[in-house]
């Protein structure tokens, strides 16, 4: 039960410290996007799905007879706006195309990187809400086993935990910095990430 209560309010701190990071963007107040006004803010479509991956992890930690319906109905929303937002940029850094799903309406003016990638999340970071959304739609439909939950959440967390790494022995390449393909990650959304991952292993340790 303790282990569910980690994983709860880790998914509840996803959420705030996304929507912060959205208030941030709104009241273009830098602190609230990047902590520290010289270093990366969050794009504004991480801090989206921050939000929609709190409130699936969150559904995710109920036991599966536990609230079926609600959790049926947000565990089918929320993983399929992540796809939707996360799932096009990732297309449109492959092909190479900007999708309109980078800036939400919000420009970072401080951003000095080729346009196509401007408000562009790092790859790194589609690729952890990907699987995300792949556990929760996984969940919702059938029932994943807890390798299967360890070895997800395992991934994500990983994800995270180079990319804090990388920032700690200032090696860009760790913290997914690629030019010309992939946007650095934001230190915050680094760490987010290294917690949802523990939160969704966590949860999978409930599984048969």
């Amino acid at each position: 039960m303790t282990q569910i209560k980690i994983a709860r309010f880790i998914s509840t701190l996803s959420i705030l410290v996304g929507i912060t990071v959205i208030i941030g963007w709104y009241l273009d107040i830098t602190i609230l996007t990047s902590i520290m006004p010289q270093w990366i803010r969050m794009k504004i479509a991480t801090a989206v799905c921050f939000v929609f991956s709190g409130l699936a992890v969150y559904f995710l930690s109920f036991e599966r007879e536990e609230k079926k319906e609600l959790r049926q109905i947000m565990l089918t929303i929320f993983p399929m706006l992540q796809v939707l937002v996360m799932g096009t940029l990732f297309l449109g850094s492959i092909f190479g195309f900007q999708s309109g799903m980078e800036n939400f309406a919000f420009v970072d003016r401080h951003e000095t990187v080729t346009p196509i990638f401007q408000g562009r999340p790092s790859v790194a970071t589609m690729i952890d809400f990907l699987l995300i959304a792949l556990i929760s739609f996984w969940f919702n439909f059938s029932r994943p086993s807890k390798k299967t939950f360890s070895v997800i959440g395992s991934l994500v967390g990983v994800i995270g935990l180079v990319g804090v790494i990388g920032y700690i022995v200032h090696l860009p390449l760790l913290y997914y910095e690629i030019p010309g393909f992939s946007n650095a990650i934001a230190v915050h959304t680094t760490i987010l990430f290294a917690l949802l991952g523990l939160a969704i292993f966590l949860i999978g340790r409930r599984q048969t």
